[in-house]
């Protein structure tokens, strides 16, 4: 029940709501997050999460995630 679930939300291309995947007008910016890394974390890297491969997996576990929390009620 959870994949066919999980399959029609892929196959309808269901973005759910609350985890921060839809944009909203002018809050629709480009996200980054910074990785510290080297000796000592002196290095850092900043890594745009709107990147579409991000995304795409952001989106696939968010929606595995609405239909896991439905068999967990």
């Amino acid at each position: 029940m959870f994949f066919m679930m999980l399959d029609d939300a892929i196959l309808h291309d269901i973005i759910p709501e609350g985890f921060g995947l839809m944009g909203t007008g002018s809050q629709d910016l480009d996200p980054f997050e910074t990785i510290s890394f080297g000796q000592r974390g002196a290095k850092q890297m900043s890594i745009s999460l709107a990147d579409p491969v991000w995304y795409d997996r952001a989106q696939l576990w968010c929606q595995a995630l609405v239909a896991l929390l439905h068999f967990l009620k």
